[in-house]
């Protein structure tokens, strides 16, 4: 006899990789700002509590501005390195100076 697995709450991805895959697959979705937002926050680091939305943001155009550039630009490195950042808020905290707690 088998039995289907029933989650009752959603699984964290396993890894750093799995995370950013996932927070940069949610760059680009068609959900309502909510939706973005309930699905980031098990991603997200704790501490940024109220201020999630506000690094959300930032990390989505960061991301967004990234892929649209050609690698070959000038400025691409710049951005690539401005789009990691605002991830690593996302996962690890410390937004603007604060601590990650």
């Amino acid at each position: 006899m088998t039995a289907d697995v029933i989650y009752l709450h959603r699984p964290l991805p396993s890894s750093t990789e799995e995370r950013v895959k996932k927070i940069e697959k949610l760059a680009y979705e068609t959900v309502t700002p909510l939706a973005k937002l309930f699905a980031l926050q098990p991603i997200a680091h704790p501490s940024l509590g109220g201020r999630l939305w506000r690094a959300w943001m930032a990390a989505e155009e960061a991301i967004q501005v990234r892929d649209r550039t050609d690698p070959d630009d000038m400025d691409y490195e710049g951005y690539a390195e401005k789009a990691e950042n605002a991830i690593s808020v996302l996962l690890y905290g410390n937004i603007n100076g604060g601590s990650a707690a």
